[in-house]
């Protein structure tokens, strides 16, 4: 079983995605923060991943372990 994950994007990056499904979650792409909010209230969803840019996403194996740590 995976855990949900909400990422919102303004650029989504399947790069990303890819990577968390290989972590074992299960991303569900939003575009904005409201649209995240929803979903993980509507799914119970213990994790959102909020990234706009491809700068702000310098670092992900940092956001990675981040990731990992807070999901057990």
């Amino acid at each position: 079983m995976t855990e949900p994950v909400v990422l919102v994007f303004d650029e989504p990056e399947s790069w990303l995605v890819g990577a968390l499904q290989s972590q074992g979650l299960a991303p569900i792409v939003v575009s904005t923060r409201e649209a995240a909010l929803a979903q993980a209230a509507a799914r119970e969803v213990q994790l959102v991943v909020v990234a706009w840019t491809r700068a702000r996403l310098a670092g992900l194996d940092a956001g990675l372990e981040t990731v990992r740590g807070l999901v057990g």
